[in-house]
């Protein structure tokens, strides 16, 4: 999860910043809710635990706590 958040960015989607000042493009995702899908992915392909793999709920409740 760290490994991910230190991509700038990443870090950038996680914390609100990657829209600021930014004029946005149709189809360009920008939102909170798409860096969790995509810590969810980044943390599976890492991890490779077919038990148990993180959902985009899972990335969400991880970074707001």
């Amino acid at each position: 999860m760290l490994e991910f958040l230190r991509i700038p960015h990443n870090f950038a989607l996680m914390t609100g910043q990657a829209s600021k000042g930014k004029s946005v493009k149709g189809g360009q995702r920008l939102t909170k809710a798409h860096g969790h899908a995509l810590m969810a992915e980044y943390v599976n392909m890492i991890v490779r635990d077919s038990k148990r793999t993180w959902t985009t709920q899972d990335a969400k409740s991880r970074n707001e706590q």
